[in-house]
């Protein structure tokens, strides 16, 4: 009896890994995709995914990002209280795209966002996750 008990629990976190959740019930999927701006990849720019409430709750969990690459291509990881997953949690997500200038050095330092603020501070881009879903592509204007 002991054998089958330890095998049950060393069995279910694998089923909920396998599964895409972690224990607090959030389901997780892989999220990559491309951000161009007025048609040409973005380096190096921040991509954040911010779930956002159902209805009813102010509970939203938990932030995914990611870094593009010199082809604009990024991967999106999140980090949880239970260690770091690939991709974001799914459902529906405010998105910020980012690239920021710093400029000097210490106290004398500025840093200035290159971006539209549409991208960022007043984001007005948003994205749905779901599970197997295809890349999720940004393709913004400079205007």
């Amino acid at each position: 009896m002991r054998s089958r008990l330890s095998l049950t629990f060393a069995v279910i976190p694998l089923l909920v890994a396998l599964h895409g959740c972690d224990s607090s019930g959030m389901k997780y999927a892989p999220v990559t995709g491309k951000v161009t701006m007025d048609g040409k990849p973005l380096a190096k720019v921040s991509v954040v995914f911010s779930p956002v409430p159902k209805p009813g709750s102010q509970i939203a969990g938990d932030t995914a990002g990611g870094l593009t690459d010199e082809n604009g291509q990024y991967t999106l990881k999140t980090s949880t209280a239970n260690g770091l997953k690939d991709g974001a949690q799914v459902g529906k997500h405010n998105v910020r795209i980012s690239l920021q200038e710093t400029r000097g050095e210490g106290d004398r330092s500025i840093t200035r966002e290159k971006l539209p603020k549409k991208y960022n501070e007043q984001t007005t881009l948003t994205a749905d996750v779901t599970a197997g879903g295809p890349p999720i592509n940004f393709e913004l204007t400079s205007r």
